[in-house]
């Protein structure tokens, strides 16, 4: 095989298995709530910021927050997030976001 039909065999793979996580992954319903413990932190640059949770398995979800959430939250801290779990883009990229319905952050 030359190199460069092992590059587009390569390429094709990979397109196949993100195209194809991620069309399973976005049929997830409801009842999909995990509770996921990891850092909270701040990515991105105004405008175009994203609350983020960062796990110890090296797992990382964008958090869907209300602006009350979001504007009462000081980052960087350490959270347990309960939420439902899909995949959404981020930066045109699929992307795992959390859905919060509660979090359990450390007292002041």
């Amino acid at each position: 095989m030359t190199a460069h039909n092992f590059t587009m065999t390569l390429i094709f793979s990979v397109s196949a298995l993100v195209g194809g996580c991620t069309a399973s992954s976005v049929g997830l319903g409801s009842s999909d709530i995990i509770t996921v413990e990891g850092m909270i932190n701040v990515w991105g640059a105004e405008p175009f910021t994203v609350i983020v949770l960062h796990t110890e398995e090296s797992n990382t979800y964008v958090l869907v927050l209300d602006d009350d959430e979001r504007s009462n939250l000081i980052t960087p801290v350490t959270a347990r997030v309960t939420g439902r779990v899909y995949v959404d883009t981020w930066r045109g990229q699929p992307f795992a976001h959390l859905d919060v319905t509660s979090m359990d952050l450390p007292d002041k």
